[in-house]
């Protein structure tokens, strides 16, 4: 099935952002919350619509769309809904070692990173037996080791695979079509001022939300996020773009209050970058535009928030 999707991310207005994260920052918080629920809430649905046996979501996206949040909270909707879901991460299935960059750093985005058939192997005892073991990689050691406890899968059950790759066909080819949904996960909309300028585009919170998660939980600068960049937009490119026409549902991950809180967790790291880096001019755009937004109080950020998956 395929689902037409417009390319013009949707707008919004940094103004009624601003007025509310100043008068009613909670408001603002609960409104963003709210947004997303709904979205989950549609997809979650849709997939319970397609009778089968056990169901497969095939859920990718670009760098820091919030695939992991999507997958958890998307499995918790749908088993609230009453049917059993589980989640698969193709992270967890990289093989520990990766083809370089022509810097000499290694390619986490690549497809040849993934180790397919270990995936096959779990995904046939999964949807065949009900249960398998399920490999955990750990980025900081850069080494997998197998579950010691075998995932459950009960029939009429969902398992929501998340992934950069999901919906490349070579990840597909073994399981039943007639079984899939494919869902595509995306920052969709982007921050205007009150002239409809652009000052925060969907890039640029992604590329935001990796500097954060990259610091927090990948032992990586800022410098060597900026580094890799372009190599991941050309990646997202060649490898993902290609096929997000097939999607049957999509969700945008871009959150209202977000700006706010990068202003807090970002900008003074930002700050710091002195004017002789190669990287300074990008570096003052995204400053200059985070400061046009009021500091958030981040304890208002539910823990529990797809913007945790970035700042921790």
């Amino acid at each position: 099935m395929k689902h037409t999707h417009s390319n013009q991310p949707a707008a919004l207005s940094i103004a009624s952002v601003n007025q509310l994260a100043q008068t009613a920052p909670q408001q603002l918080v609960e409104r963003t919350h709210q947004r997303y629920q709904d979205q989950l809430r549609t997809v979650a649905q849709a997939i319970l619509q397609r009778p089968a046996q056990r169901r497969v979501v095939l859920l990718a996206g670009p760098s820091a769309s919030g695939k992991t949040t999507v997958a958890r909270d998307l499995s918790q909707m749908i088993t609230e809904l009453g049917t059993p879901a589980l989640t698969v991460s193709m992270d967890d299935f990289y093989l520990g070692h990766y083809p370089l960059l022509p810097d000499g750093t290694e390619n986490f985005e690549s497809f040849e990173a993934l180790d397919i058939e270990l995936f096959d192997h779990c995904m046939a005892q999964l949807l065949g037996e009900g249960k398998t073991r399920l490999p955990k990689f750990d980025f900081v050691t850069v080494t997998r080791s197998m579950n010691k406890e075998e995932s459950i899968l009960p029939e009429g059950g969902v398992v929501v695979v998340e992934g950069i790759h999901t919906m490349n066909p070579r990840v597909s080819i073994n399981l039943p079509s007639e079984n899939l949904f494919r869902l595509y996960v995306h920052v969709d909309s982007q921050f205007v001022d009150d002239k409809g300028q652009t000052l925060l585009t969907p890039k640029n919170i992604r590329l935001m939300r990796r500097m954060l998660r990259d610091r927090n939980f990948r032992n990586y600068s800022i410098f060597n996020t900026l580094g890799r960049w372009d190599h991941v937009l050309s990646e997202e490119r060649e490898s993902l773009e290609p096929y997000r026409e097939f999607a049957d549902g999509f969700v945008d991950s871009a959150l209202e209050y977000e700006p706010a809180a990068f202003r807090h967790y970002l900008l003074p790291i930002l700050r710091e970058v002195g004017c002789d880096s190669p990287f300074y001019e990008p570096i003052s755009e995204l400053c200059e535009a985070l400061e046009q937004f009021p500091q958030l109080d981040t304890d208002l950020i539910p823990q529990d928030s797809l913007f945790r998956e970035f700042a921790g």
